[in-house]
């Protein structure tokens, strides 16, 4: 395994080869304890080669996956409404015979790499941006804080790890009433 892996990737990975339900090719793929892009570009295309024979179009953008049934699918069924709930059965199956955990620890071991929770996360995101409120907090109490005020610490809410990492979003967040601009 590989040393740089946080300890809690490697435990939720574990948790992952220990679930019997989990496909082999994604148990394949983790079982190194990493996700290379050649993984995660081959886990993609083998979900659109489940969903699409089916008659359902897949579109593969960077880190996400969008679906709609085609014409010729929603033409076995009764209504739209039976159509879009069985292509979502078929999306789903799909999913978690081939991405579902390539995806997840894919998307975690490079939006998140060093593991930190979501409190350490606001933590560094707190000193990348200089920010003092609540530094003198306990993460529980930083917890209960966050929780009973969304104007609290709203630069670093919508997501923590990207801030800390790079010192800003890529998109503007703007802030609840009673936040500062």
């Amino acid at each position: 395994m590989p040393p740089d892996v946080p300890e809690v990737y490697i435990q939720q990975i574990d948790q992952i080869l220990a679930n019997d339900d989990v496909s082999e090719s994604q148990r394949r793929v983790l079982e190194d304890y990493a996700v290379s892009d050649a993984e995660y570009g081959a886990a993609r295309e083998s979900f659109r080669s489940c969903v699409e024979p089916h008659g359902i179009d897949v579109e593969l953008q960077d880190g996400q996956v969008t679906y709609t049934p085609t014409s010729r699918y929603t033409a076995q069924f009764g209504s739209l409404d039976e159509a879009l709930a069985a292509a979502d059965r078929v999306v789903e199956e799909c999913d978690a015979e081939h991405l579902l955990f390539v995806a997840m620890m894919y998307t975690s071991l490079r939006e998140n790499p060093g593991g930190l929770s979501f409190i350490e996360a606001v933590r560094a995101c707190m000193d990348r941006l200089g920010l003092n409120e609540g530094r003198d907090l306990s993460d529980d109490e930083l917890q209960a804080r966050l929780d009973a005020d969304e104007a609290f610490l709203f630069e670093c809410r919508v997501d923590p790890w990207t801030v800390a990492r790079e010192g800003r979003l890529p998109y503007e967040v703007s802030p609840p009433p009673g936040g500062q601009p």
